[in-house]
């Protein structure tokens, strides 16, 4: 049995010593490649390389930015025109919205005529006669609201302006 036990060891020893010599095959590869790296890296990564290196990239980034600057100029030479367009259709818009508006307003203007016994006094002859007594005192600029009530049976208009009433006027 003793025997047994020595050839056991043996061979675990001998596994041992197998596996002790391929770890130290493993790191002398390895110590070999690392050495292989740093002998390429030394011998091809140059001081010259590094500023070539910086030099393209810096090239290409001056180039990024010049193709940046042009076509941002390109873009407002473009949109120049259609901003430019744009804004002259708006106010021709805006101008016809108010020429109809003001045509309509134009093309529906009533005319007032106040009839009773045997006379008569249109609205354009009241706001004359008002106007006469008005600037002897005051501006037109004067008058933002003009309200006219008319006493048929009085014959006399009322004028009230900017919600004050004024001296009546008597027409007939």
């Amino acid at each position: 049995m003793e025997d047994n036990n020595k050839q056991t060891k043996r061979r675990k020893t001998t596994t041992k010593e197998k596996a002790d010599n391929l770890l130290k095959h493993a790191e002398d590869l390895g110590n070999h490649v690392v050495k292989g790296v740093s002998d390429f890296v030394d011998k091809n990564i140059t001081p010259e390389t590094i500023e070539k290196v910086k030099k393209e990239g810096k090239e290409f980034i001056d180039t990024a930015k010049s193709t940046a600057k042009t076509a941002a100029k390109k873009a407002k030479e473009v949109s120049d025109p259609v901003i430019d367009a744009a804004s002259k259709t708006v106010k021709k818009v805006t101008a016809d919205v108010k020429k109809t508006a003001t045509a309509n307003k134009a093309a529906i203007k009533p005319e007032l005529y106040i009839q009773s016994l045997g006379n008569e006094i249109s609205e354009d002859t009241l706001v004359e006669k008002f106007k006469e007594i008005w600037l002897k005192d005051h501006n037109i600029s004067e008058i933002k609201d003009l309200k006219i009530y008319y006493k048929v049976e009085e014959g006399i208009a009322y004028f009230v302006v900017n919600g004050e009433l004024t001296t009546p006027i008597s027409l007939f």
